[in-house]
């Protein structure tokens, strides 16, 4: 069962899982609660206010989504490794070994210049650190670019820099073969993990028994496909912080929509006829029945764009069940009626927005004239 619950203040989420621990435990007295968190400081947190609620918190497990993940793989898939050959800290070490092997090749002029009187290797060890950082940001965030390149052929729509990159993933998958280590890494055990478990529902047994997501403001997609994988065979109680109570995952931003008549410009200027919007079916959702740009909450369309994409991955989930525990602000002062507006996807940021503010504003502008 994969639980979803939605309110404004994470007090509240908080408190919501503290009942359900109280009112339904776990079936074993030692049995582990999982509560999976984005940082150590949230967890530190959730200590606290437990142990506030219940008098003691024991034998509860805060593990980082990554970690989390990681562990389920090897619960329920063989032969995989406590630790991938593919962490930022082993990639980084491993490109510092192939970098000078292949920097003379054609796709590496990008990388040639910076490398250059790098006597003391701190260079080199500065960029394999920041390519090794964004191969892992690729195995969670784009694991079908990776795939992609393992198959030797090239990403559609991308920009040059990916020659040196494919051919850079490629020689790194060479080199750890040529260690003899496991090719396991997350972005070829996704849809492995989630057929396995589709496949043998005895797996489950090997799952936790209930799990918390609190205090999270994003999951990967991937992320979210593999966590509602283990919903089927074990309850997932997702607390998830969302400011408005109405669905608001396709808004977009002022900047957004002015980029893309920029874009328009910039095209016509060199001549060439295209299409106004890339993505033609989300043209109705930019706009207003008179044609203006139609920003309902400009301050959560500009600030609120993780929380809005993890919105709309959430809404994708068909199994799961959406309870909404909004509440409202009194709107004394500033920041609550900031706050409200955002609750209620509304927008009274000018004055006049009601007819009787834009007579009291008037008045009041006359009297001091």
């Amino acid at each position: 069962m994969f639980q979803v619950y939605h309110s404004n203040q994470l007090d509240l989420l908080k408190d919501l899982m503290t009942h359900l621990m109280k009112n339904e435990p776990l079936s074993h007295p030692f049995e582990q609660e999982i509560i999976l968190v984005q940082s150590p400081g949230m967890s530190q947190w959730l200590q606290i206010e437990l142990a506030k609620q219940f008098g003691i918190a024991a034998n509860i497990n805060y593990p980082l989504p990554a970690t989390f993940i990681w562990d389920m793989f090897r619960r329920v898939l063989p032969n995989i490794p406590k630790e991938s050959a593919y962490t930022k800290q082993a990639m980084t070490w491993k490109l510092m070994t192939i970098l000078p092997i292949v920097i003379n090749e054609e796709e590496f002029e990008p990388l040639r210049h910076y490398l250059q009187e790098d006597t003391d290797k701190r260079k080199l060890h500065q960029l394999a650190g920041r390519i090794a950082d964004l191969f892992d940001q690729y195995l969670v965030y784009r694991p079908q670019w990776v795939e992609i390149w393992q198959k030797n052929e090239l990403i559609e729509g991308l920009s040059e820099n990916q020659l040196w990159q494919k051919r850079l993933w490629q020689c790194l998958v060479d080199y750890s073969n040529e260690l003899k280590q496991p090719p396991w890494h997350r972005a070829n055990l996704y849809q492995h993990f989630i057929d396995t478990l589709s496949s043998n529902p005895d797996l489950g047994k090997m799952l936790p028994k209930r799990i918390f997501i609190c205090g999270i403001s994003s999951l990967p997609p991937v992320y979210l496909q593999a966590i509602n994988a283990i919903a089927e065979h074990t309850d997932v109680h997702l607390m998830f912080t969302n400011p408005c109570r109405y669905y608001w995952g396709d808004i977009q931003s002022a900047s957004f929509l002015a980029r893309l008549q920029q874009r328009k410009l910039r095209h016509y200027l060199d001549k060439h006829e295209i299409s106004r919007f890339k993505l033609e079916d989300h043209t109705p959702n930019l706009f207003n029945e008179n044609g203006e740009q139609d920003i309902v909450n400009p301050l959560l369309a500009s600030w609120g764009r993780l929380g809005r994409d993890n919105l709309y991955f959430i809404s994708q989930i068909d199994s799961a069940n959406e309870i909404s525990a909004y509440v409202d602000t009194e709107r004394a002062n500033l920041l609550e009626n900031i706050q409200q507006d955002i609750l209620d996807l509304e927008n009274h940021a000018q004055l006049g927005t009601t007819l009787e503010n834009y007579e009291t504003s008037v008045v009041s502008g006359q009297s001091m004239s």
